[in-house]
């Protein structure tokens, strides 16, 4: 396929992103559906209390923080720069920077789960999303591969089998924005996926794509939530909503700079999701 045809930038490709190991946190959109589909909220009340007592004991003596930071990708860069501590023999315990910096992580998680309801859940991914190009997985099967170490680990690759996974994307303000899938593993699905890491694999099969059932998705470096934590999946899903995608835009002729100023006029106009997100919170709670 020959989509883009540059001679200016011949040779040169940018990635806006790439996939990578993720846990996945539940947030307040999730927590709400989840309940409005039954889920008991007791279930939430014990994830966020044993989150709290986990971030309550991490410390710098058995390796407990450096398994937080490897959770949480906005962290990247606090754990490079305190391996690269490590590598330079300074004592982290001692270190009053380090341990500035280690104090500071603790007051986000705390206020990220008292505020926001980020409880982080070690059953979850979050995982970039592809599409099964060999055409193997039926209409309501994925496959989900993850690497904690992103691959720099030999067999610490891990595939999820399970008859029922939760596979969600935020935004998620509808109940059918949560779907319920299998997670397929077999010796076709690895024959063919074994290359694939840290992704869910979604069916090409079927009238209308999953993607397109949860939030409105597609498959163009959107990021998925799976679980297969028994405790979160519910026990009733409700229909997918439709979601209108408008055709794109096209020109007959050359695109001139009033026709620039109209897209993002309209784009302007358009972008009020913030607004939408804001309104639902209120009103759930």
């Amino acid at each position: 396929m020959n989509k883009f045809t540059s001679n200016k930038y011949l040779n040169k490709l940018e990635l806006l992103d790439y996939s990578k190991f993720r846990f996945g946190y539940l947030n307040r959109q999730i927590i709400i559906l989840l309940i409005t589909l039954g889920v008991d909220p007791e279930v939430f009340s014990k994830m966020q209390q044993k989150n709290f007592e986990e971030l309550d004991k991490k410390d710098f003596t058995d390796g407990n923080i450096f398994a937080y930071l490897n959770n949480d990708n906005h962290l990247s860069p606090t754990r490079d720069l305190l391996k690269d501590c490590i590598s330079c023999d300074v004592n982290l315990m001692n270190e009053p920077f380090v341990k500035g910096v280690y104090e500071t992580i603790r007051v986000r998680s705390f206020i990220n789960l008292k505020e926001k309801a980020n409880i982080l859940n070690k059953k979850s991914v979050r995982i970039m999303g592809v599409l099964d190009e060999y055409g193997i997985l039926e209409n309501d099967e994925v496959y989900i591969a993850y690497s904690p170490s992103d691959g720099q680990v030999d067999g610490d690759r891990k595939v999820v089998q399970a008859d029922k996974v939760l596979v969600t994307k935020n935004p998620c303000l509808h109940p059918g924005d949560l779907r319920v899938l299998k997670a397929r593993k077999d010796k076709l699905t690895e024959e063919y996926f074994s290359h694939i890491t840290n992704c869910i694999v979604f069916s090409q099969k079927g009238n209308r794509p999953r993607t397109a059932e949860i939030s409105g998705s597609d498959l163009d470096g959107d990021l998925y939530f799976a679980s297969w934590d028994p405790d979160l999946i519910p026990p009733k899903v409700d229909k997918p909503f439709k979601y209108d995608q408008d055709k794109p835009k096209t020109w007959e002729t050359e695109v001139k700079m009033d026709d620039i100023a109209d897209f993002m006029i309209d784009f302007m106009n358009n972008d009020i999701l913030g607004r939408i997100d804001n309104s639902h919170l209120a009103f759930a709670d």
